[in-house]
């Protein structure tokens, strides 16, 4: 055989294999999905403006359970970040009464957070201390408009008074055309979550960009850094490259396959956790018609978003509403987990309830969380891993064949005796 014919072999097999990989194998293939449907009907869990809750929650929730104690976090209507001492997720009327705002707004009109501070991740480090993760919002003009970031407060007195660190999440720099504008610009509306071997901790946000509708976006950065600025980075073009500070992302989470969703292509305030149970990522996020959901192995390439719960949202046109009641701000936890940013087998879901002139209050509904196998391939950054398997296998085969080649070159070559 000669050296050319091994090349063209080994060209020949991975083309082959490619082909396959491409046509029979990848209609062939499979990957598991995660499925969620409710137990029962949905129930209040707090009622308008009970313990002092006026609009709550306003983003999403956090928990830590520590020495036997339930610590519970959630942001207001109106800006600050509520604690609350409780047993259960079910009886939140035994929580301290009335709440106890432990983080608010600075007031300031050069903060970032001048109007807006509201907690949805709570750790504790290393060190002893508590590391809140909030949404700040400044808003330049009069009205509704907002400039959007994610900050990070430290507690060292386990969370009677916090100290700002700063901004962790901004935007990439853009323009805007009229401060008449009712909208968001920036970073915010966030879940994050604590990775398996918690190394890591991932943070999934809304960006919105002039032109454009709340996508999701996903950054991290390592817990044993502290989370201040500078250690977060997003994921971009397969690497987590870009800064969390201005940088540049990719979209995650997969757009409803609807064609009110393709207009407005929105994927918004996601509640994302890591599935013990099933070893697997799982996001439900809102969209224009209602909330969906979608499961993931790596948390970044994602399945076809599934529908939840189909009904009126915060952000839809109001010509559409018709002044119905709406949902929004979904957390999906495990009522007896540790922290938030774990499901199981069971968990329940809390979100927002109100009406166009009143506030929203908090209401919930228990889920079942379960698995099952799907053709195809995941819709967001498919990659078809036999495909990659075929290629490099292929490969290996031509290099073989080549060393083979050559080594019995050398043999006819060597002197005898």
């Amino acid at each position: 055989m000669s050296s050319r014919s091994g090349k063209t072999i080994a060209v020949g097999l991975v083309v082959a294999g490619l082909c396959i990989s491409a046509t029979g194998a990848s209609a062939g293939s499979s990957h598991n999905e995660l499925t969620v449907r409710f137990t029962d009907e949905q129930f209040t869990i707090l009622d308008i403006d009970e313990s002092g809750l006026a609009g709550s929650p306003d983003g999403h929730v956090t928990f830590l359970r520590e020495n036997g104690s339930l610590r519970f976090w959630a942001p207001l209507g109106h800006g600050a970040t509520v604690e609350l001492a409780t047993t259960n997720f079910y009886d939140l009327h035994s929580a301290t009464d009335p709440a106890v705002e432990v983080f608010q707004p600075t007031h300031s009109a050069s903060d970032f957070d001048s109007e807006y501070a509201g907690g949805s991740k709570v750790i504790r480090l290393a060190d002893g201390r508590l590391a809140m993760l909030y949404h700040g919002e400044h808003h330049p003009c009069t009205g509704d408009r907002a400039e959007v970031s994610i900050g990070l407060a430290t507690s060292s007195d386990n969370g009677a008074t916090w100290i700002r660190q700063g901004a962790v999440i901004t935007a990439p720099p853009y323009d805007f055309a009229s401060c008449d504008e009712r909208t968001f610009y920036g970073a915010g509306s966030f879940s994050a979550v604590v990775s398996p071997d918690r190394t890591y901790m991932y943070l999934y946000f809304n960006q919105w960009l002039p032109g454009e509708t709340a996508v999701t976006k996903v950054a991290r950065a390592r817990i044993s850094s502290g989370l201040g600025p500078g250690t977060w980075f997003k994921y971009y073009n397969g690497r987590w490259q870009e800064p969390g500070l201005g940088g540049r992302a990719d979209d995650v989470l997969p757009v409803p396959d609807t064609p009110r969703d393709q207009e407005y292509r929105s994927v918004a305030i996601p509640t994302v956790s890591w599935n013990t149970e099933y070893r697997m990522w799982l996001a439900v996020f809102v969209s224009i018609t209602g909330f969906w959901y979608s499961s993931s192995s790596d948390g970044l390439h994602w399945n076809r978003a599934r529908p939840l719960i189909e009904g009126v949202v915060l952000y839809a046109p109001e010509s559409t509403v018709e002044h119905q009641q709406y949902i929004y701000y979904p957390s999906l936890i495990d009522v007896n987990a540790d922290e938030d940013g774990r499901t199981s087998r069971q968990g329940l879901l809390i979100y927002a309830q109100g009406g166009w002139t009143a506030a929203h209050h908090m209401v919930g509904r228990d889920v079942e969380i379960g698995v099952e196998s799907v053709p195809g391939l995941p819709v967001t950054g498919s990659t078809d891993h036999r495909l990659a398997w075929w290629a490099w296998s292929l490969v290996l085969i031509g290099l073989g064949s080549r060393v083979a080649v050559r080594r019995h070159r050398i043999r006819r070559a060597r002197p005898v005796g």
